[in-house]
Parts: C-alpha cells; sequence; structure tokens
C-alpha cells in the first residue's frame, strides 16, 4: 500500500512539472513570439553612403551591437527589410507570420536621445506607419 502511494505521488508531481505554464493563461502563438522578439530590435536611423543609391539602417538588438542593414537583409529568419525611407524601416514577414509586415519608426527631433522607436505592425500590405 505504502508503495502504490508514493508512486501515485511521485507520477502526480511529475505530470506538474511537465507542464510549468499558467493553465487560465493562452499560449503565445509563434506569429506573436516573433512579434515580441522584434519590439526589442531598436531603429536608430537610415542614411545614404555618399555615391551609393543604397540606404542604411543602423538597428540595435537590446542591448547587444549595432549592426547595419539594408534591402533584403534578415533581420530573422523570417524577417526581411523590403523598404527603407528617411525615417522608417519596414520588413516583410514569412513562416508563420506570412503576409504580414512589420515596420520601424524614427520620432523626435534629431537630437532627441530618448526615443528608441516605435512598433507599428500590420496586416495591409502597403501602409508605411500609420
Amino acid at each position: 500500500m505504502k508503495v502504490a502511494s508514493w508512486m501515485l505521488l511521485a507520477a502526480l508531481s511529475s505530470s506538474l512539472q511537465a507542464l510549468p505554464r499558467n493553465p487560465f493563461l493562452l499560449p503565445v502563438s509563434p506569429c506573436e513570439a516573433l512579434l515580441k522578439r522584434l519590439d526589442r530590435w531598436q531603429l536608430h536611423g537610415v542614411f545614404s553612403p555618399t555615391g551609393s543609391a543604397e540606404s542604411i539602417a543602423l538597428m540595435k538588438f537590446s542591448g547587444k551591437r549595432w549592426q547595419r542593414v539594408k534591402e533584403g537583409f534578415f533581420l530573422e529568419p523570417d524577417v526581411q527589410v523590403t523598404m527603407l525611407l528617411e525615417r522608417q524601416m519596414r520588413g516583410t514577414l514569412t513562416g508563420v507570420c506570412e503576409g504580414r509586415y512589420y515596420h520601424w519608426e524614427i520620432q523626435g527631433g534629431i537630437n532627441d536621445k530618448t526615443y528608441r522607436g516605435k512598433r507599428t505592425d500590420t496586416d495591409a500590405p502597403d501602409g508605411m506607419g500609420e
């Protein structure tokens, strides 16, 4: 009887440890997880080097190194930079978020150092930063 009780207790406790998430919250979709990762990317500037037709954006992923990106560059495996404007950048999402876009926009004045970025994701094919 004691052995059976211990086995039942062990079986119940192992199944409880296998489910660490809160049962009252819905699981996060893979698309929402990707959007949350993209929220951590910050657009700090867009510039056009002298003598070049291509614009380059300066991005930073929450506390990591600066990264230069241009059109066609993949920020994440399913996120390709598709448009660079003077103060905006758009990424096209593929995979689990197929058909969606993610926009980064620089706000504030030239010397405004408090601005970090703004998320404007949309399903519309050609709405740049509303």
